[in-house]
C-alpha cells in the first residue's frame, strides 16, 4: 500500500509486531483526537457565522465543556 514510505515488513522485523501494534493504535487515537477536535473548530465557527455569536457562546451553545474550551479559544479568534 505505501511501500514508498515504509516496509511493514522490516517495521515488524526491527520492533517486533507488539511494538508495531502499540505505534499503530496511538496513531489512530491521535488521529481521532485531531478530527474530532478539527470537527469541533468547525462547527463552532459556523454556528458563530450563521448566528452572530462570540466563541464562548457558540461553544457553549454546541455542548463543548467549558473545561475544554482553552483548547479551541485560540483557534476560533
Amino acid at each position: 500500500m505505501m511501500d514508498t514510505l515504509f516496509n511493514e515488513e522490516q517495521l515488524l522485523e526491527a520492533y517486533g509486531e507488539e511494538k508495531y501494534n502499540v505505534g499503530k493504535i496511538e496513531g489512530r487515537s491521535e488521529g481521532l483526537r485531531e478530527g474530532r477536535s478539527e470537527g469541533i473548530v468547525e462547527t463552532v465557527k459556523n454556528i458563530m457565522k450563521a448566528l452572530g455569536l462570540t466563541a464562548e457562546k457558540a461553544l457553549s451553545l454546541s455542548g463543548v465543556p467549558e473545561r475544554e474550551w482553552k483548547n479551541y479559544l485560540p483557534q476560533l479568534v
